[in-house]
């Protein structure tokens, strides 16, 4: 009986950790995002200010 509860647990720890796993990796992801379109308006920046230079 015991054995069974320890295996219910073990499975329920891997369904949180898989949980968490993708909470954290849609995070990465908008972080990603995020990183890339500010990068883009620096360098849309950057480069209007060569222009008018």
């Amino acid at each position: 009986m015991e054995k069974v509860n320890n295996e219910d647990r073990l499975n329920a720890i891997a369904v949180e950790l898989q949980s968490l796993f993708m909470e954290f990796e849609n995070i990465y992801k908008d972080s990603l995002e995020k990183m890339n379109k500010m990068t883009e308006e620096i360098d849309e920046e950057l480069s209007s200010d060569e222009e008018n230079e």
